[in-house]
């Protein structure tokens, strides 16, 4: 090659970096014994000059234009903790949107500040956490390795953050401690990006890589937080003992247990990089209970964890690309064969990161089971990180939770990711995977699964394609199938345009579309979804969806009692109509209409759900839905319906209910619990349960009351 060639491409790949150059930003070390006080208000001396981060630019709604409020971001750090102090100005302060107050909840009603650290900047993974103006904070975990490649609030971290409202704006305050996070101690730099949002407005401020066509949780695209040093963790240990109060009194059995259950989590930093944590005698006191469902389908029903030990890490063990296929589901560990809890005597896990590799570690020990006995079961997960974005690994999980035989499965995954493809910067990921199961006394070749999902997007595409194949034997005792004997091909896209004018931000052209067969390549069912959707700049959402489907049925199946689908081979259409209101409003709505045909008959579905926030400390909802299907032979209308009440006495004190009630099984039930977090890590749960039959009047058939008490001793 000429010389000249050579001198162009070294300055056209030079110029390449300078333009893809993080922004920077160098904190200011405090005196170890300088610690800040958390209230809020950026009113002590320390602050007056920290480093700053005050150049921001929308993505929302103007892409690439300047904010309509200023923001400042200020930063320090010492041995013990990394502090952010916020002030988000507002010209219109009483106009400032905040209704939550709890811990650890969905903050897309309100205006908020978010901060995303990758704290081995090595684009992989990293942490979140979030404010809102009256001090309630989120957080969670990114992990790119994750099926669904977006953050995760499964992760609840111990920091400190407080916000408070003025004739300015308003200010916040966060602490976080070097204890609560996993980091490299030979490294001074992390991945930092921030964003705000002014709900009221629908718009988004960023500091690096202000664009639509990223999230601020891509984590190959965040700014740089540089010089960090001398951070400790002390001794690494946490341990948080519990205990729990418990009345449960059976209408039905006629009995009443009182009963009271101490036990521990313990928690050890062998390494800033690896965590080992040990549970003697889990209790799930504050688990809030699932939320009902109606089967009308073939397929099972899929309920999400909700257990803290579980979520906890849980994105260390994700694996694959389709919720259809999870060789380990959590939710099998510590519930029987038919949903009933089974006490977990101890459990412990170890998870972390040694150069290139991540890696995972669960066992779990659960408690007699009638003609089972006491199952231990375990899992281990691994990876190897490959080039700068991409990674392989491995997964075996080992155990039966409710056989006395045993079960285990080996399985293999890799994904590729870019996130600057082609000259529009284009989002690219592929993950490839294959498992197979063994039972005891099992011969020949082991059944297995495996599969493969390609996504590609940006903010004006968005597209994936994959296709996953189950042997009719594969049997994944701690995970999850939707079905076997299948083959199963899936595409989706969606074209987005954005209209000039004031109306209209965006309109979306989607396509989606499903095709299954059995392994004979007879086909199971197949549909394809146009629909269109459209958001305005205020934040409402319009869609609608036509489904054409067919549904080759191999054997007959039951909706609900003596009502049998019969097989056959049926072809039907169906509309869906949706409306949803921008989640600032104070009342806020969700409907949903459909009609079209079921099988051989009809179907009307309706469904709804109201929200109604009159002050930041107290929150309503209710929701109703209702299938109302005509067969030749038979009539069904399933309803269910919902009541959400949420009282905030303040950011750490909060009064949570929910009732719930279906008419086909003619029941009533109501979780309510009280949290108190007395400070990060030391928290009160006051829990009741009541369940109640409606066929014949009220009667009352189960009641709950539990009282938890857990502490955290950090050294």
């Amino acid at each position: 090659m000429k010389p000249h060639v050579l001198i162009l491409a070294a300055i056209l790949c030079q110029l390449d970096n300078l333009i893809a150059a993080p922004l920077r930003v160098i904190p200011q070390r405090l005196e170890s014994n300088t610690h800040v006080l958390i209230d809020g208000k950026l009113d002590e001396s320390v602050w007056i000059d920290a480093p700053r981060i005050e150049k921001f630019t929308q993505v929302e709604l103007n892409e690439g234009g300047s904010p309509s409020e200023k923001t400042v971001v200020k930063l320090l750090y010492n041995s013990d903790y990394l502090y952010f102090g916020i002030r988000c100005y507002d010209s219109e302060p009483d106009k400032i949107i905040a209704y939550q107050l709890n811990r650890d909840v969905s903050l897309r009603s309100d205006d908020y500040v978010n901060i995303v650290i990758d704290t081995f900047n090595n684009y992989r993974s990293g942490y979140f956490f979030m404010i809102n103006p009256r001090g309630s904070r989120s957080d969670g975990f990114i992990d790119k390795r994750s099926s669904t490649g977006h953050p995760s609030r499964d992760w609840d971290g111990i920091w400190e953050g407080e916000a408070f409202l003025d004739d300015k704006g308003w200010t916040a305050e966060i602490a976080l401690p070097y204890k609560t996070l996993s980091f490299d101690p030979t490294g001074n730099t992390w991945g930092l990006n921030i964003e705000r949002k002014i709900i009221r407005k629908n718009e988004r401020i960023r500091w690096n890589n202000p664009t639509r066509d990223d999230k601020v949780y891509s984590l190959s695209d965040l700014g740089e937080m540089t010089g960090l040093s001398g951070l400790e963790q002390g001794l690494g240990i946490d341990i948080k003992p519990y205990m729990t109060f418990t009345n449960h009194k059976d209408s039905v059995k006629g009995t009443q247990d009182y009963s009271f259950d101490p036990g521990f989590d313990l928690f050890y930093r062998f390494t800033p990089a690896i965590t080992g944590s040990l549970s003697i005698n889990m209790d799930f006191a504050e688990t809030e209970t699932d939320l009902r469902q109606v089967n009308l389908t073939r397929y099972p029903l899929f309920f999400p964890e909700k257990r803290d030990f579980f979520l906890q890490d849980s994105n260390v063990f994700s694996f694959g690309a389709s919720k259809s296929i999870q060789p380990f589901f959590s939710r099998r560990v510590g519930l029987d064969s038919d949903g009933n809890p089974i006490s977990i005597k101890a459990a412990g896990k170890l998870s972390g990161r040694v150069g290139r590799f991540n890696f995972g570690l669960l066992n779990v020990q659960l408690d007699d089971q009638p003609g089972i006995g006491s199952k231990n079961l375990g899992v281990a997960r691994a990876s190897m990180d490959v080039g700068q974005e991409s990674n392989v690994g491995f997964i075996a999980t080992h155990g039966d939770p409710t056989n006395i035989e045993e079960n285990s499965i080996l399985g293999v995954d890799a994904n590729i990711h870019n996130t600057s493809l082609g000259s529009r910067g284009m989002n690219f990921s592929t993950n490839v995977y294959a498992i197979g199961s063994y039972d005891t006394g099992q011969s020949g070749t082991p059944p297995g699964a495996f599969g493969l999902m390609v996504n590609l997007n940006d903010d004006v595409h968005y597209t994936y394609a994959g296709a996953y194949q189950i042997d009719k034997n594969f049997n994944p005792a701690m995970g999850f199938i939707r079905e076997r004997n299948i083959r199963q091909y899936y595409t989706f896209y969606r074209y987005r345009i954005r209209p000039r004018g004031r109306l209209i931000d965006y309109v979306d052209f989607e396509l989606d579309t499903r095709l299954a067969t059995n392994l004979k390549n007879r086909i199971d069912n197949w549909d394809i979804e146009p629909g269109i959707e459209i958001e305005t700049k205020s934040g409402e959402e319009f869609e609608i969806v036509v489904a054409v489907d067919r549904e080759n049925l191999f054997q007959d199946f039951s909706i609900a009692d003596d009502i049998i689908i019969s097989a056959a081979d049926y072809h039907f259409a169906r509309t869906e109509l949706s409306f949803e209101t921008s989640a600032h409003r104070k009342v806020a709505v969700e409907t949903e209409f459909g009609y079209g045909e079921f099988y051989d008959g009809m179907r009307t579905s309706y469904e709804g759900s109201i929200i109604w926030r009159p002050s930041p400390h107290l929150s309503l909802s209710s929701s109703l839905s209702q299938n109302e299907i005509d067969l030749p032979k038979a009539e069904l209308t399933a309803r269910l319906a919902s009541l959400r009440t949420n009282i905030k006495f303040t950011p750490n004190i909060g009064w949570r209910t929910l009732a719930q009630y279906d008419n086909l099984s003619e029941s009533f039930a109501v979780n309510s619990r009280l949290h108190w977090i007395i400070k990060p890590g030391n928290e009160i749960f006051l829990v009741m349960n009541q369940g109640a039959d409606l066929e014949d009047g009220w009667k009352s058939t189960t009641h709950e009351s539990k009282i938890k008490v857990a502490w955290t001793l950090r050294y």
